[in-house]
């Protein structure tokens, strides 16, 4: 058996269900035959812990050498196709645990869940922060950051979680209100607004303004 956590990445659950794991009592299991039905990939998702295990089918025991150095090319063959589902699954039913904030988390999970869109992590050096991009079209929509406060209002230097969204052109001051609202932070402050993600401002009225960047994005070429 095979524990396929690990302390940097975290699971998400409606991904499983979409992956075409069965949630029974709060169990999620992903079961899938390989190599002409000789062998079982058994996933099991229970306590906050995802494990699998290779069966083999005439024998309905687990096949070690699937977590072996075994080499041999039958033995290879089999190992190949299990770790290429394996990785299927981690790239996507995890993500990364980057972000701390509830509200960030609560962001995450709306879009993902109203749009099906993951967060995408572009530079290796910048590991603290995300983009959300259209479907449609590939165009940007959101961005999810941690950056020090004072880069927006020059007050603490603590780090927060912020999400970067377009607005409507030269009418962001309409919502800016320099405490949950500022001027968008690396992007156009003519189109682009920040908000911070502390619970300083109310989920529903965020989920708003995701919604309108993601309008807005549609319309870009």
């Amino acid at each position: 058996m095979r524990i396929l956590n690990n302390e940097k990445y975290q699971v998400n659950k409606q991904s499983l269900l979409e992956y075409g794991f069965i949630n029974e009592n709060n169990i999620y299991t992903y079961i899938k035959n390989i190599i002409n039905n000789e062998f079982q990939v058994l996933v099991e998702y229970k306590d906050n812990i995802m494990t699998s295990k290779l069966i083999e089918v005439a024998y309905q025991d687990e096949y070690l050498q699937a977590d072996s150095k075994t080499s041999g090319e039958y033995s290879n063959n089999i190992k190949n196709e299990y770790e290429e589902i394996l990785n299927d699954i981690i790239e996507k039913c995890f993500t990364k645990k980057v972000f701390n904030y509830n509200q960030t988390k609560q962001v995450i999970d709306y879009i993902k869940n109203k749009y099906n869109i993951n967060l995408e992590y572009l530079w290796e050096k910048y590991d603290d922060t995300a983009i959300v991009r259209n479907n449609c079209n590939n165009k940007w929509f959101g961005i999810i950051m941690k950056i020090n406060k004072n880069k927006l209002d020059n007050s603490t230097n603590n780090l927060i979680e912020v999400l970067d969204l377009s607005y409507y052109k030269n009418r962001v001051d309409e919502v800016i209100d320099n405490k949950s609202i500022y001027p968008g932070y690396h992007m156009n402050k003519k189109s682009w607004i920040t908000v911070i993600l502390d619970n300083s401002m109310n989920i529903n009225d965020i989920y708003n303004l995701i919604d309108i960047s993601y309008e807005i994005s549609k319309m870009k070429k």
